[in-house]
Parts: C-alpha cells; structure tokens; sequence
C-alpha cells in the first residue's frame, strides 16, 4: 500500500481521448542492415554477413538468411539469386516457400527476372533463352537470342536460328504470325499493335506501327525511314540515322528519348513492384523528422529520419542513428488517461534532484495514482514519465483488482503554506520504445508544513545546567533526503530521517539558585523544494534553592538508614 503522504478530495475523473490506432514493432531497428517490402505480407531482410532471407508479418522468419540475392514478388513469384544476380537458385510461391531449386541445373535470369503472364524468360548457360512456368518447370525450351516478357498473350523473341530475327509466339512456344518479312526488331503487343523494325527496299531500315490481324502483322504508320538497328549488348536501346534514340523498357515496350514519339494507341504503365504508399497510411515530414500518419493524423509522436509505408498497415523505417526497422499498424491498440480534478495536498517534496539526461526507471516511494485504461497494448511494452521542469521521472503502472495505475510522481512547486496551486504535467508514454504520445495533465496541489517541533527535558535543575530536547516530527511520512535544522545560538544540523521523531539535545547553564530562567529557541527547517518551516519553541525551569541541614536532622537520617 502507497505510504499515505497525500490528503486529497475524491472528486470526477475527466477523460482524455482515446488512441483508436497505433503501430508497433515487427522487426526492431538494428536486427537487420536492410528491409524491402515484397508483397504477400512478407518482407525480405538483409543481415550484416550481406545475407538475404525473408520474414513474415509476425515478424518469423519464412526463408533463411543466407541467400545472396532475393527479387521482389511479381504475380505472387520471387527468384533466389546467387552472388552474381543472375543464376536462378529457387523461386519462391507467394508463401515465401520454394517451389523449385536448381541446385544441379544452371538456370540464369535475362534482363527480364519476373514473371509475366505466368512465364519467366530465362537462359541457360549456352545462352538460348525460353520460359519457366509458375510451378519452376520448363514450359518453352531455351532456343531464342532473346525472350522477352508476356504481353496480351505474346511475347517478341529473337530467333537462334538463321539470320537472327524477330518474331512473335504465343504461350505454347508456337510462331504466333507467317510471314515472309524477316524482322530486324519487334516491340511487345499491346492492344493489337507494336513497333516493328524493317528492312526498305531502298537500304537503311522502317521504324513502322504494325498491328495484328489473324496471324498477319500489317502496317499502320511509318515513323522513321532512316533507322539504324543498334541493339545494345544489353537490348536496352536502338537508334535513327536522325539521332533518334528509342528505349526499350522492362516489357519490351519502346518509348522515344529526344524525340516525341506519338503513337495511335495507349501503353498502360502496369507496375511491376510494389513501392507506393497508401493515403490512409502515410508519413508528414516535422521539423524534428518524419511521422507516420493515419488518416492525415500522425499515429505516433515518434519521428524518424525516413518512412515508407506499404498496403495501409505496414512502414519501414529508418531511425535517426541509421538503423532500419519495419512497424505495423495495430487497429485496436488504445491507451486512456483518466485526469485526476481533485486537489493533492503534501507536505514533502518526494523528488530528487535528477540529471534531465537520466531516464532511470526508479518506482517512486510516493505518487498520486492516475488511472489507466489499456486495449490491446502489452504493459510490460508501456512506459509512462513526466517532464518535471526538463527532468524526466519514471511513473510506473501498476496492476491492483484488475484495474491499472500510473504511478505519478508528485509534481511539486515551491510555495506559500495553504495556497493551492494548479499546474500543467507534460505525461510521455511510450510503447516498445517508441513516443506514443504526450498528455497535458493538469494537477492542483497545496502544501502543507511538513514539520512540528517540541521541546522536553527537566522542569527543575539542580545544578542550574543540563539539557533539554527539541524534538523534529515529520508530518505523514518520512522526507528522502536530508534536512536542515537551524536552532538559535546552535550549530546547523543537518538531519537524515530514519523515523518520524528525530531529536537535537541542547545545553543549558547558569540558572541562579532559588530562581528561573525561561529559554526560547527558533527552530528553522529547510526541507529543499519546500516552503521553509518556522516554529519558535520555549521552556521554564527553575533552580530550587538548597536548605542547609542541623545536626539533629542528620543523626535522625542515620538512625532511619540503620532501621532500614
């Protein structure tokens, strides 16, 4: 039970809002030196070997950290690299599970590593290129120069055979157009249509729209009649006798550089990765970081140096010392302070002097008790301090008859005896290690004196010396730190409290025989943090006057003695 320091008024419990939202580690900052999010709820991390391996949202690890290379997720498939980026290892469903190992195959990645359409282009050590099938089987045999990826149920390949031309199969691998032009570059089909290189009749090359009708490509436009076919080694790129440059981009589709190419039909842009973020969850740079928000709101107080969030629940994030971490939204995670309205009466300053760097976690000897409302939340996780003019004091919880507790610190202010005075208690909490929030609560507190003083000794002195003792009692509870005593015409003492009386003896002297004196001390306490405590105290003794004795009176106490 709290040591009964406090005399307060049972008043009505104001409320502060609830927290509907919050988000919460999945993997702390400094496991791993780098996270990217793959889709499928899973997340690929690297270790600080330079290792990569996968783990879920749970934050279990599904795929060990030892591979050297690991692709993002496209239609709910991933590749397994070795260290060069390019041998295929495995490839992974979107469980993060390996449905196909190529421990003995030597199976490598085209320019093209995902799957498109449910085929993944892929080449073998000859370098002949074909198609893997979403279950990690062969589906069309390597035989091509190039094997671009799937597009409206075609895919532009480089024949190995003859002169090396272009050309257009569909999913089993046969020859989607007849045709007597022999191609020097086909684009990948796109609603019926496609750039196509030509040979012309007059030398040089056609730049031509060709669009498929059947199984015949028929010509739509002329763009260019000066073309040059300057493949990269890489296929990235081709180029005019007019210094028109053409990309290729990562679906075989060309687009124009330094040139407005204006084609009669729209290329839609399909994202091939995940890596936008959502609107419900977002992040709003601060000037002490970046937050992340929930519905334009930030969720947490807590900045980083950097975030990224992804599917409206998950946020990788970089702190501020450069680690990285991922945190996930938890829907229902709520925190409720209930403010106190009642007045806090006290009579000692319960708080130390503490460095506003020292965050030590000391459950405090005296507190006012806040109640706590928690759902969903760990309070193992949940920390709770109060910046005390730029100090910061730990306020425990504290679980008695199911009903949780802050344990707050007495926030007090030096004032008059009596006056009540309200102030304003910044309240951080914290979960996990990160700032939740803060709390202004506001408590109305009153001091009372923490000390009476008396005197006791002898009414009468024989001798006219002695001592008398002045007796200190601190009011409710025993003060945790030292205090001062000035007594008139003594020394400072400075006393250390062990119980609730501590005494001071004081001499006294010259007490004229037959007479009195009357001695009158002020006691003058100082207690630091605290009003100071003034009491004059006072007490009258007397010197009885000595009767000589007759003979007679002698001898008659002898003979009493001897009786005895």
């Amino acid at each position: 039970m709290m040591k009964k320091i406090l005399l307060f008024v049972l008043c009505s419990l104001g409320l502060t809002d609830l927290m509907a939202q919050s988000m919460e580690w999945l993997c702390h900052p400094g496991k791993y030196t780098n996270i990217h999010y793959m889709g499928n709820d899973l997340f690929k991390v690297k270790n600080s070997t330079n290792k990569w391996g996968i783990i879920s949202a749970d934050g279990k690890e599904v795929l060990s950290i030892k591979y050297d290379s690991i692709t993002s997720f496209v239609e709910d498939r991933a590749l397994i690299l070795d260290k060069s980026g390019h041998r295929i290892i495995g490839i992974l469903d979107q469980n993060g599970e390996t449905i196909k190992s190529f421990d003995k195959e030597k199976v490598f990645t085209t320019n093209y590593p995902f799957y498109k359409e449910g085929l993944l282009p892929y080449k073998e050590s000859n370098g002949l290129c074909g198609y893997i099938n979403v279950h990690g089987i062969i589906s069309i045999k390597a035989r091509f120069y190039l094997a671009a990826p799937f597009q409206n149920g075609y895919a532009t390949v480089q024949y190995a055979d003859g002169d090396g031309y272009f050309g257009l199969i569909n999913k089993s691998g046969g020859s989607a157009i007849i045709s007597d032009t022999k191609y020097n570059f086909l684009s990948s089909m796109v609603d019926g249509k496609l750039l196509a290189v030509t040979s012309s009749s007059r030398g040089g090359a056609l730049l031509r729209i060709m669009a498929l009708e059947g199984n015949q490509l028929k010509s739509v436009k002329t763009l260019e009649s000066k073309m040059y076919v300057d493949l990269s080694d890489d296929f990235t790129y081709l180029m005019s006798q007019n210094g028109h440059h053409y990309f290729i981009d990562n679906q075989w589709r060309i687009s124009g550089a330094n040139y407005k190419l204006t084609l009669p039909y729209q290329i839609k842009d399909e994202k091939a990765f995940v890596t936008e973020s959502s609107e419900l969850l977002s992040k709003q740079v601060t000037k002490n970081g970046v937050q992340i928000t929930y519905m334009g709101k930030p969720i947490l107080e807590h900045s980083f140096k950097n975030v990224e969030t992804y599917e409206k629940k998950y946020a990788i994030v970089n702190a501020k010392d450069k680690s990285i971490g991922v945190l996930k939204l938890n829907p229902s995670a709520g925190i409720e302070l209930k403010s106190p309205t009642q007045v806090f009466v006290f009579n000692h300053n319960t708080l130390p002097s503490l460095s506003s760097s020292n965050l030590e976690e000391l459950d405090p000897v005296n507190y006012i008790e806040i109640p706590v409302d928690m759902k969903d939340v760990d309070p193992k996780q949940l920390k709770c301090y109060i910046n005390n003019n730029g100090y910061l004091r730990y306020a425990p919880l504290k679980e008695a008859n199911g009903q949780w507790k802050m344990h707050l610190p007495f926030f007090l202010a030096a004032t008059k005896f009596d006056n009540t005075v309200t102030s304003k208690v910044d309240v951080a909490v914290t979960y996990d290690g990160l700032d939740w929030m803060h709390r202004m609560i506001e408590l109305s507190t009153k001091h009372e004196a923490g000390y009476t003083v008396s005197i006791s000794g002898p009414n009468e002195a024989k001798n006219g010396n002695g001592y008398l003792d002045i007796t200190i009692h601190s009011v409710k509870g025993i003060p945790n730190k030292q205090v001062r005593v000035d007594i008139t015409g003594q020394k400072s003492r400075y006393l250390n409290f062990k119980q609730a009386d501590e005494s001071i003896k004081v001499s006294f002297s010259n007490i004229p025989e037959g007479g009195s004196k009357t001695f009158e001390y002020t006691v003058t306490i100082t207690e630091e943090g605290c009003p100071i405590v003034k009491d004059v105290v006072q007490k009258r003794i007397t010197h009885p006057k000595h009767t000589p004795t007759t003979p007679k009176e002698e001898n008659k106490q002898k003979k009493q003695i001897k009786v005895i």
